[in-house]
């Protein structure tokens, strides 16, 4: 009966690891998915078997296992070397886990060393083998869903994340068997545990930091992605407005026409109503700004709106061809980031007030914008300085607009005007 069990576990634990592998990493393009189940079961049937029969307890032998199952993996799988690596290791991590935590728990119910417990012949071993087994799909199932939730990894992330269990892995070796060992080599396995323990931490601070440079790459990315919706939208408000105006200048047309009828035949009152209606009932968009670039009107137009709704004083002037200066999305870039922090800004004194100068030279195209502040506002510093809740988004939209100074070899400046009133300029040079 016990022998039937050890089989039936192992079979069920061989058909659970070549699920999970080929869930995480998929099959090779022309290979055979059934042709690969069988053989991912088979070659971990076997291993078990022949494990099983020369010790009672695997231990680091699965490091043996992780062998063959690299080398499954690139036959069958799909997957790069890192995926490969990253994912035949956390298998080992959990294989491992599983069965410290199922004869770990028997154990501790029995209040025997857990080494005990795997002992042929005990029904705490069976026990614990099935308990393993549920220990090991709830690893593999929780593996999955990262894996579904993080497609995309990068390479040198999953590298380095996949040296935290081999490290974990060989402390607790290094822990569980120290225990029959002379002093020395006691004090020794310490040491080694110790410095993994320090290895670890270290790997986790590297870690950190490969995903805060990927978060702050991921969040520039967003800002300029924003940029760009907002373009889009304000093109698709020009094309509205292109509309509204032709609209206007053909109903235009056509009333004159009536109108000069109407005249004619002294019909004075109609004349009266239909001038009336038709006054009440046109609503044409104000422009404020008329520069030679539309986009920029639009954008610059849409700015003054927001002013008028948040009752900020502002003054906004083009000097100059500003249509064939910079591209729009770098024009979006500046002047979205700048205004709408000199908004935010402002807001949060008694009296808000911004103002926007854009000129255009022969070989320079220079922004200005000023906003009244705070009294008592920290020093100018142009990584810092900012007055915004979300500094997070500020520091970002900072560094874009430096990408685009820095493409035209331009510069970015800071000045107080006066305790309450700053100063930003930007110049580029638009030299051939």
């Amino acid at each position: 009966m016990y022998e039937a069990v050890e089989v039936f576990v192992n079979i069920f634990q061989a058909f659970a690891i070549t699920y999970y592998l080929i869930k995480c990493l998929g099959v090779k393009e022309g290979k055979n998915r059934k042709c690969a189940y069988i053989t991912g079961v088979i070659v971990t049937v076997l291993y078990l078997e022949i494990m099983n029969r020369i010790i009672f307890f695997e231990s680091v032998g699965v490091l043996i296992y992780l062998v063959v199952s690299l080398a499954f993996s690139a036959v069958f799988l799909c997957g790069n070397v890192a995926q490969k690596i990253m994912y035949n290791v956390v298998m080992m991590v959990a294989i491992v886990c599983a069965a410290m935590l199922g004869a770990g728990i028997v154990g501790v119910i029995k209040g025997t060393d857990f080494l005990k417990v795997g002992q042929y012949g005990e029904s705490s071993r069976y026990i614990s083998l099935v308990l393993t087994q549920v220990i090991l799909c709830i690893f593999f199932y929780m593996i999955i869903k990262f894996k579904t939730m993080n497609e995309h990894m990068d390479n040198r992330y999953m590298m380095v994340l996949s040296i935290v269990p081999v490290v974990s892995v060989i402390i607790c070796c290094l822990i569980v068997y120290q225990e029959n060992k002379s002093e020395s080599i006691r004090a020794l396995y310490t040491l080694i545990a110790v410095v993994g323990i320090i290895t670890v931490n270290i790997i986790n601070m590297v870690l950190m930091s490969i995903e805060r440079k990927v978060y702050e790459h991921n969040t520039e990315e967003e800002l300029l992605v924003e940029a760009y919706r907002q373009k889009e939208k304000d093109i698709q408000g020009i094309i509205e407005l292109q509309e509204r105006y032709s609209k206007y200048k053909h109903d235009e047309k056509n009333i004159l026409s009536l109108i000069s009828d109407l005249a004619d035949k002294g019909e004075m009152q109609k004349i009266k109503n239909i001038t009336q209606k038709y006054t009440g009932e046109q609503s044409v968009e104000k422009e404020v700004i008329c520069s030679s670039n539309v986009v920029l009107n639009y954008l610059l137009n849409r700015k003054i709106l927001q002013c008028e709704e948040l009752r900020i004083e502002k003054t906004c002037i083009v000097l100059g061809n500003v249509e064939e200066s910079i591209a729009d999305i770098d024009m979006y870039v500046i002047l979205e980031n700048l205004i709408d922090n000199a908004m935010e800004a402002s807001l949060k004194t008694d009296k808000p007030e911004i103002y926007v100068m854009i000129c255009r030279t022969e070989d320079t195209l220079s922004f200005n914008i000023g906003n009244s502040v705070m009294n008592g506002i920290k020093e100018i510093n142009t990584d810092t300085q900012t007055t915004k809740e979300d500094s997070r988004k500020h520091g970002y939209g900072l560094k874009n607009i430096k990408d685009v100074v820095d493409k035209y070899n331009g510069e970015i400046s800071y000045e107080m005007r006066r305790p309450d009133y700053i100063m930003c300029r930007v110049e580029l040079s638009l030299g051939k």
